[in-house]
């Protein structure tokens, strides 16, 4: 079923994508490609292969490692048609298998493979690399020069390079090694010794991505510092470049360089839309068209470019004379954007409000202060281009935010982030992005980080009962090839062949990386994290034992996971032996940190502090309802309690009974007698989260009361009490119109008792998100005389401590009548012995004096965020049916409708008001 479901999603896809294309009359770039071939293939292919040769003798096609099938037959077609070559013409490809990387973007290397091979005998090869020092010429061949295979397949070979006659080493470093290769590693006890840990077994990621980068960082400057010249002059910043595989990698360098003062500029290809700058700059544009608002005038000063840390946000009150004439600026700059347009505006608020100094106070403020003013030229550039409203104009930055295909409207990579600097400044680059430049210094910070896919082990590629992810391998007879996972198919085969070429392209993008350098590369290494093991760099360390073993390669995997410290020592001394001339030098990692670095052409400037790693404050931590209210610092009254588990239990005794009272019960049974507190109402929860309320089983019901009365110690005589109980929650209408409804009509499988939640949430009187003063004043919107309204004015009095976490709470049962969801929450409090002390209208007081009315907004937000992720085309209105309590000494089916049942359905724009005061983020399927 699976296996038809991808072949038939496969098969729609193209068949859609072809048609929207031939509907809006667009042609991509592989539409092109296609086209042409089919005309090449058609009845006049002759001609128009006749019309091509006439006009272009020769084709030379560079970097032809990155072509692909369609390409190569439409230049084979035309330049090559397999007889002998022509005088005159023919097609000359340029290329190098060992930098083919770029198959994630549809490149074949097989295809140039495929070229080579019909070139026959016209094969030329480049013998002596004329660009880069010897030493480092050396380190390459012995690391790429000793496994056979090296790139993982037989058909890409390594041919050792010599340096030019004339060549020499341009990089003098008298109190450094000016090695070709310098490998900084780290081990185990090392790490363990900083770390301050004897018992580490294995060095932490985090270890390699914080604590390795820093010693990269340590090492530049200390470079830096040294007076090594290349060629003459002082090694200088921009002389240096960090090449990583992906861009959070990037990040992590960009954090440890600049801690330590070095400049840095990204080269990479992010978007400024991706930027935290480009959501800061659409809130910003928010407030001048809301000038009126607090709450989003209070979003605009929390940006970088204002700089209002949450105790000033807090501090400005919204009848505030503060706020008050910060909101008056802002209207004008929308009055000036309304008359001037977007760029007479977007100045007007840079330097009224003193952007660009706050910004350039910061490390980073030329990389905050560049996309700040990109983003506002790709904006004036959209105004530009067609008339467009502001709020058309704010709606198009955030789709560019949230949807990268819309993005063209500002123009093709006109997004890519612009370099903030190009003075002394470190590059850092992707390696994908690096593959045709060249640098002087290269360090390669992240080598020992595993970025392989996760292909199945050989045992999970032989089961069939399990699902069998997509391969995508190349086939000798087909070429190009995906592997669905059908059953019976040679699929443990395809994913060895899929693991092969994905080493093979992991090793050539190391290739890649080492030979970008002109005079030195530097790798950082250690058996950092479990995926060491299978990086590209371990591979070729290992490969020259077992292939001189005679081992295979199956085997190999399995005895490098039992190498440790002194094997990987060993295996970079043979390296440095094989390199010979001391053009591999292997140091151990710089971990004590170092004064700041200040570059000699710097300007001096005004000193910041460095910010702590570690803010002392509000610490991340898990809390429920109750915990919130009994933490209140300003309320004397009763308030819930909660258990080690988090689960909220009842209050007790809410008032004494008179004795007339006392006198006149007129409750159906004895309930009002049933032990009072915290453990009865715990029993009476156990007892209905095991028990099918549609289809009572009165045998395994009582079975459950009697084990539930021995827990807890209770007079045995509870038993028909607790029967009763759960009689009257299955049987008690709970509403009765349009017509009654119990939970006793509901069909098995519809109720689901003890739901749990974790909402992220932040909560507390000093700083963002839900506080007494913000609750109240939402609540004061419900209708009047609500118990959501009536609970206002207590909202406001509660102080709670700060939460910056996460609010777990139970719902005690939750079911689904029709389209429509319900919650329930049963209460075993002790409000009196009549039938009217359990009405509705009796029932609102308890409800806000014991917080409960929060309670039940708490579980509504969560259960409101629970079905918009699973509910298709979830919508409130239709969807969500309402809060029921249910207080279970007032209810029997023959007492008075209502008794014992309180219900509240709270507006759809409080729930998700208080949803995101919370600080969580609704999310709603279109």
């Amino acid at each position: 079923r699976v296996l038809w479901l991808r072949q038939r999603f496969v098969d729609a896809a193209r068949l859609a994508a072809r048609k929207r294309r031939e509907q809006q009359h667009l042609l991509f770039f592989d539409d092109l490609l296609s086209e042409l071939r089919a005309a090449l293939r058609s009845v006049d292919g002759e001609r128009l292969i006749a019309l091509l040769r006439g006009r272009y003798a020769f084709a030379l096609i560079d970097e032809f490692q990155d072509t692909d099938p369609v390409q190569y037959e439409i230049f084979r077609s035309v330049w090559h048609r397999g007889g002998p070559l022509e005088s005159g013409r023919g097609l000359v490809l340029i290329g190098d298998p060992k930098q083919a990387i770029y198959s994630f973007r549809g490149a074949d290397v097989f295809t140039y493979l495929a070229a080579r091979a019909d070139a026959v005998e016209r094969k030329y090869s480049l013998a002596v690399n004329w660009r880069s020092d010897p030493g480092l010429i050396a380190a390459v061949n012995a690391l790429f020069g000793r496994p056979a295979d090296v790139f993982g397949l037989a058909e890409i070979d390594f041919e050792p390079v010599s340096p030019s006659d004339r060549a020499s080493s341009k990089l003098v470093a008298p109190e450094r090694s000016d090695a070709g290769l310098r490998v900084l590693t780290v081990d185990r006890q090392a790490a363990g010794d900083f770390l301050g840990r004897s018992d580490l077994k294995s060095v932490p990621v985090r270890f390699g991505r914080v604590h390795l980068m820093r010693a990269m960082a340590t090492d530049m400057a200390d470079l830096l510092d040294s007076g090594a010249e290349i060629d003459g002059r002082p090694i200088r910043p921009s002389d240096i470049v960090v090449l990583c595989r992906r861009n959070r990698e990037l990040r992590e360098a960009r954090r440890a360089l600049e801690e330590l003062g070095l400049a840095c500029v990204d080269r990479g290809d992010a978007d400024v839309f991706d930027t935290r700058e480009a959501w800061e700059l659409a809130s910003v544009l928010r407030a001048m068209l809301r000038s009126g608002d607090p709450r989003t005038l209070r979003g605009a000063l929390s940006s970088g470019a204002h700089g209002q840390g949450a105790a000033a946000l807090a501090s400005l009150g919204d009848d505030s004379p503060e706020l008050a004439e910060i909101s008056e600026r802002f209207a004008e700059y929308g009055r000036i954007w309304s008359q001037s347009g977007f760029a007479r505006a977007f100045e007007s608020w840079r330097r009224g409000e003193g952007v660009t100094a706050r910004l350039l106070s910061h490390r980073d403020g030329d990389r905050r202060l560049t996309n700040w003013l990109h983003l506002a030229e790709l904006l004036q550039s959209v105004a530009a281009q067609r008339p467009v409203s502001r709020s058309s104009l704010v709606h198009w930055l955030e789709t560019a935010i949230e949807t990268p295909d819309l993005r063209d409207a500002a123009g093709a990579d006109a997004s890519l982030l612009r370099l903030e600097r190009d003075d002394e400044a470190v590059s850092l680059v992707t390696l994908h992005r690096s593959k045709g430049l060249q640098y002087p210094i290269v360090y390669l910070p992240s080598l020992w980080e595993d970025v392989s896919s996760r292909l199945p082990s050989d045992q999970e590629a032989c089961d069939e009962m399990k699902p069998r992810p997509v391969l995508r391998f190349h086939s000798d007879v087909r070429g190009r090839t995906l592997d669905l996972g059908a059953p019976g198919s040679d699929y443990a085969i395809h994913v060895a062949r899929a693991r092969e070429e994905e080493l093979s392209e992991q090793l050539r993008l190391l290739y890649v990386g080492l030979t970008r350098a002109k005079h030195q590369a530097v790798v950082m290494w250690g058996p950092i994290g479990a995926g060491y093991r299978d990086t590209s760099l371990a591979w070729l360390l290992h490969a020259p034992k077992w292939q001189t073993a005679g081992g295979e390669r199956a085997g190999s995997a399995a005895e490098l996971k039992q190498w440790g410290d002194a094997e990987w020592r060993g295996a970079w001394r043979a390296l440095a032996d094989a390199a010979g001339d001391a053009a591999v030098v292997v140091e151990d990692a710089k971990l004590a940190p170092r004064a700041g670095f200040c570059s000699a052409a710097a300007s001096p400037g005004p000193l910041e502090f460095r910010a702590p790693s570690r803010v002392p404050g509000v610490p991340v931590r898990t809390t429920s309802f109750s915990a919130i209210v009994r933490d209140s610092a300003r309320s004397a009254m009763r308030l819930s309690v909660l258990d080690v588990t988090g689960r909220d239990v009842d209050a007790g005794i809410e008032r004494e009974p008179s004795p007339m009272e006392e006198a006149v019960p007129d409750l159906a049974s004895d309930m009002h007698a049933f032990a009072r507190g915290a453990d009865a109402g715990t029993l009476l929860h156990e007892v209905l989260e095991k028990v099918d309320l549609s289809r009572i089983d009165e045998a395994y019901l009582r079975e459950l009361a009697r084990q539930a009365i021995d827990r807890n110690a209770l007079d045995p005589a509870c038993e028909d009490q607790i029967v009763h109980v759960v009689d009257s929650v299955s049987r008690t209408p709970l509403r009765t119109h349009p017509e009654p409804f119990r939970l006793a009509d509901l069909a098995s499988g519809r109720l689901l008792p003890e739901m749990e939640f974790t909402l992220a949430a932040a909560v507390g009187d000093s700083g963002p998100g839900l506080s007494g003063v913000e609750l109240g004043r939402l609540l004061r919107r419900s209708s009047a005389g609500s118990p959501l309204a009536r609970y206002a004015d207590r909202a406001t009095r509660l102080g709670w401590r700060e939460l910056d976490g996460f609010l777990r709470g139970f719902i005690d049962a939750v079911f689904h009548d029709g389209e429509r969801y319900y919650l329930i929450d049963y209460k075993s409090n002790h409000l009196g012995v009549r039938q009217a002390d359990y009405m509705p209208e009796r029932l609102v007081e308890p409800m806000i004096e014991h917080d409960y009315v929060l309670q039940y907004l708490i579980y509504a937000i969560a259960l409101d965020r629970h079905l918009c992720r699973s509910v298709e085309s979830y919508d409130y209105e239709r969807h969500f049916g309402g809060v029921y309590y249910l207080f279970l000494r007032g209810l029997a089916e023959s007492h008075a409708p209502g008794c014992g049942v309180f219900f509240d359905r709270p507006e759809m724009e409080l729930v998700r008001g208080a949803s995101d005061l919370l600080g969580g983020v609704r999310e709603v399927e279109a």
